[in-house]
């Protein structure tokens, strides 16, 4: 299963096979109702703002986004559940993260999702602790998305907060340790 990551995309040019480029992926969105890709949102020629559904991806790999034709990328308008979630959600960047049983908050740094069918696997959290920042992989199943806020909980809400939030004066220092 070929892995990508969500800050991968952006930026990478969307290409017909034949090599015509398209535009620019500037977001990724997500369908918070199957934590999937849905659409990538990009910049056109005369910077217009298209959209791709993902399902219109022919090829994706870390080097370029390739349709099957130059009619795919669509204005957001051609596509009403897209404009709706384009006009609500945030950038994935922005979903605040709430840790369950904690009262601590968090955004997503990055996500990453099977290239094939869009599902995302896991979430990259960042959040600036007493120590500085840290970030933690938390796989998607411990994850609720809530359009432009999402949930962690379980252990691994837990560890989360141990991980994120530990004050340095409670780490204890180990010499024999590269």
């Amino acid at each position: 299963m070929p892995r990508l990551r969500a800050t991968t995309l952006i930026g990478l040019p969307v290409t017909c096979p034949d090599g015509t480029c398209l535009g620019q992926v500037t977001q990724v969105f997500f369908n918070p109702a199957t934590t999937a890709v849905m659409i990538l949102q990009l910049t056109g020629e005369h910077h217009e703002q298209l959209v791709l559904p993902f399902e219109a991806i022919y090829e994706l790999s870390p080097a370029a986004v390739v349709v099957t034709s130059a009619d795919d990328p669509a204005p957001v308008s051609a596509f009403p559940q897209a404009a709706a979630l384009v006009a609500q959600q945030r950038p994935f960047q922005e979903i605040e993260v709430h840790i369950k049983g904690v009262s601590a908050c968090t955004r997503i740094r990055d996500v990453e999702f099977d290239a094939n069918s869009g599902e995302v696997l896991s979430y990259e959290v960042a959040a600036v602790a007493t120590s500085g920042e840290r970030f933690m992989v938390v796989p998607a199943s411990s994850v609720r998305l809530n359009g432009n806020n999402a949930d962690i909980y379980g252990d691994v809400a837990a560890l989360l907060n141990d991980v994120l939030f530990l004050k340095p004066d409670t780490w204890q220092a180990h010499d024999d340790v590269p």
